[in-house]
């Protein structure tokens, strides 16, 4: 192509259609979170580039899809789409997820993959693809969710770095989500044990940690346990990734612990969520015992509550071994 040569742009059509091969790889309702606003063409060709990557090269479905994109010429698209896909699309998002997964060692890890996290897999809103810097296998060692209000007691702090701490000692993974507050205390109880794991499931990208309060505590975990993203790596927080979040949170996790939360919480999303994909839900009776709707869960056989960190031990080891 001559330098002077306008760079060739896709047809979105065909773009699309390329995207139906990966569907049937793809989850249905997981690709659909991703791929399906046909307005946003950049944002379906940054995933469908992270796809074929994280199968080691661009090849089978999402290399067609690729190659399909190169090739073709803009046709009319109706409604016309304010932004439309070229070329050097392609190759600069595959320069910069290649950047990540070789100088920051950041792994694209799908559906499929070996390592993705059975649990996870099992789950009603599995994400297809999964961002992940640290050690990669940690989220299939008996998980174990610790989540909460961000505004606790110090009494509700100390009881979740406690049973964080606690569980961790046993071989559990502490799952959270890195907010500040009760995730943060479960996250520090866990890293408090010398042999302790953790994952911190993100509601952003990977390179853009939130909050960036806990930065330097997401660094800790990359090193010694996992941050674990189903967003593209430099996506800021926005509010539905905080429930796409907690559903990832809770079908990562056997067991999840609510240590605090208010009706409209979003620690409720997570509870919905892990009752929903059959997980046990403990309700830490300090933090929630006079809350209407624990009672009326517990009441409803859709959770049980735990009066101390023994208690609540004992049950996280009975759900691994039932």
């Amino acid at each position: 192509m001559r330098a002077d040569s306008p760079t060739p742009q896709v047809n979105i059509h065909s773009f699309t259609a390329g995207l139906e091969r990966i569907r049937a790889v793809w989850r249905g309702h997981s690709v659909a979170r991703y791929t399906s606003n046909v307005d946003d063409p950049q944002q379906q060709i940054r995933w469908t580039v992270a796809w074929a990557l994280s199968h080691g090269s661009l090849s089978s479905e999402a290399s067609d899809c690729l190659e399909s994109l190169k090739r073709e010429q803009t046709a009319p698209v109706h409604p016309p789409l304010e932004t439309s896909v070229h070329e050097s699309d392609v190759a600069g998002w595959e320069k910069r997820l290649r950047g990540l997964q070789e100088d920051l060692g950041i792994d694209l890890v799908a559906f499929r993959d070996g390592r993705y996290p059975p649990l996870l897999r099992e789950g009603l809103l599995a994400p297809p693809l999964l961002f992940m810097m640290g050690r990669s296998l940690l989220a299939q060692r008996k998980p174990v969710a610790i989540v909460g209000s961000r505004d606790v007691s110090t009494q509700i702090s100390r009881d979740t770095e406690a049973l964080a701490a606690m569980l961790a000692a046993r071989g559990h993974c502490i799952v959270s989500g890195l907010a500040e507050g009760t995730d943060t205390a479960a996250h520090q109880g866990a890293l408090s044990e010398a042999s302790g794991a953790t994952v911190a499931v993100l509601p952003s990208g990977i390179q853009d940690i939130f909050p960036e309060s806990n930065r330097a505590l997401a660094e800790e975990i990359g090193e010694r346990g996992l941050l674990l993203s189903e967003f593209l790596p430099w996506d800021q927080a926005r509010r539905s990734y905080f429930l796409q979040r907690n559903a990832t949170i809770s079908a990562l996790s056997l067991v999840s612990f609510v240590m605090a939360a208010g009706q409209r919480s979003g620690s409720r999303s997570e509870i919905n969520h892990a009752v929903r994909n059959g997980r046990e839900v403990f309700l830490w009776r300090a933090g929630i015992g006079d809350q209407p709707w624990a009672l009326r869960m517990v009441s409803e056989g859709l959770a049980t509550f735990v009066d101390s960190l023994d208690e609540a031990a004992e049950r996280a080891e009975r759900a691994f071994h039932a």
